[in-house]
């Protein structure tokens, strides 16, 4: 009973978020500030699953969730909950996120030298690899700054 009301009262927000006026940019961050608690649950769901792909790449792709939640929900008698919507949406673009083909894998040789490559390519090369080279998974999203980063950590 209190979940379906902690729904309701989420619904009720996001509904009058959405209906008032002013400033776009004000409304969209009060609905994303609204969305907030339900996209970090998420995404720390998702952050678990697979670990290429960090928990703040899928709370920035949870803000353009909302933001696209925002443009394209439309209210009506046969609409559904705009916390369903969201949540759809929302499960669609993480899982697109989390997909195979958007992972890339650094592998590190013992003499320092360093080689990106697909996911899926070194699914079928992982068995032939020799035991120095060691791997790591990241996202195919990660931004130049974050893989600098890494590799100046090894």
């Amino acid at each position: 009973m209190y979940e379906r009301g902690k729904k309701d009262a989420k619904e009720a927000e996001l509904t009058t978020i959405l209906g008032q006026v002013g400033p776009e940019i004000e409304i969209i961050n009060a609905f994303y500030d609204a969305c907030l608690p339900m996209i970090r649950k998420m995404a720390a769901r998702y952050s678990n699953l697979d670990p290429s792909v960090g928990f703040d790449d899928l709370e920035q792709q949870g803000y353009f969730g909302a933001v696209n939640t925002f443009h394209h929900f439309r209210k009506g008698p046969e609409a559904m909950k705009i916390t369903t919507y969201f949540h759809l949406h929302l499960k669609k673009s993480f899982a697109e996120l989390c997909e195979a083909k958007n992972r890339l894998v650094i592998l590190s040789f013992p003499d320092g030298k360093k080689e990106i490559i697909s996911y899926q390519k070194f699914q079928k090369i992982k068995k032939k690899l020799p035991q120095e080279v060691t791997w790591t998974v990241i996202s195919r999203f990660i931004s130049y700054e974050m893989l600098e980063a890494h590799e100046s950590d090894d």
